[in-house]
């Protein structure tokens, strides 16, 4: 990260969330495809108050030029910025499409619960310094972070743009709304020390509590029953993956083909049957 950062987030921190038995799975292809489903379905409900976690924030700000520079970030997220009527929330939700997941359909971690209702707090504090520090450390600095990893892992897995646009979009723009957040910050604790590690401590607190949800996820993804291999999206075979051919094959008649006509035919008067299985 740059150097910028140095000041508030510390390099201990930022280690154990890079360093993470998680996200260092899915940079070395060694995360298997639910592992990853299990993080995106996790996030998605975290992800799913971002609007909320944003305008409870703006509430807290005095000053009407601060409101502002964060509605630019509320506008991108909603769509109206760019010309297009698609939201961030939308292209997330493409992403789930894609791989076939709805979140609705299971349970949040408790550990994700934690971070929803921590990000929520320190939003809606009448201290608009912590909701600061939250998104801004907690959250969108540590972007690129955590979504280098599961960017690379989509594509390792076969999947293309509809999967992975909503992850390349913020590690390209979320830097830019954190800087935004950290001029403000850099404002309301001009000259004033404490002030600074209570910010800092803040967005400690917020990445302890990603930490947690990751660990949670990677326990689960440890203690599940071992699948059959699983095969990538758009996998081309070759005559190494005969192994996945099972030694004991079953030979079926189509349906299609048991039909009293098919399986019934008469050469003049006699009538000609077919057997019901070919053996």
């Amino acid at each position: 990260m740059s150097l910028i950062w140095a000041d508030w987030l510390q390099e201990r921190d930022l280690g154990r969330l890079v360093q993470h038995p998680l996200l260092q799975a899915l940079t070395r292809n060694e995360a298997s495809l639910n592992t990853l489903k299990t993080l995106l379905i996790q996030h998605s409900h975290y992800s799913q108050y971002f609007t909320r976690y944003l305008c409870a924030l703006m509430g807290q700000l005095d000053n009407a030029n601060d409101v502002l520079a964060l509605m630019e970030n509320l506008r991108e997220e909603m769509g109206v910025n760019d010309g297009s009527s698609t939201t961030h929330a939308e292209i997330f939700q493409r992403t789930l499409r894609v791989l076939d997941l709805v979140p609705a359909v299971h349970a949040v971690l408790p550990q994700t619960q934690d971070m929803i209702d921590t990000m929520m707090a320190h939003c809606k504090s009448p201290d608009a310094l912590t909701g600061l520090a939250a998104m801004c450390l907690g959250a969108e600095a540590i972007v690129p972070l955590i979504y280098r990893p599961i960017l690379h892992a989509l594509q390792y897995f076969g999947y293309g743009e509809d999967a992975t646009e909503f992850f390349s979009l913020h590690i390209e723009e979320d830097e830019d709304h954190a800087l935004t957040m950290l001029t403000i910050m850099n404002q309301l604790t001009q000259e004033q020390p404490v002030r600074r590690d209570l910010a800092a401590n803040v967005g400690r607190e917020l990445i302890e509590r990603r930490i947690a949800m990751f660990d949670a996820i990677w326990l689960q993804s440890q203690t599940e029953p071992s699948p059959i291999p699983e095969l990538r999206a758009e996998t081309h075979f070759s005559s190494a993956d005969f192994w996945h051919v099972s030694n004991r094959l079953q030979v079926h008649l189509p349906a299609r083909l048991n039909h009293s006509q098919v399986m019934e035919t008469r050469t003049g008067n006699t009538p000609f049957l077919l057997p019901a299985s070919p053996f």
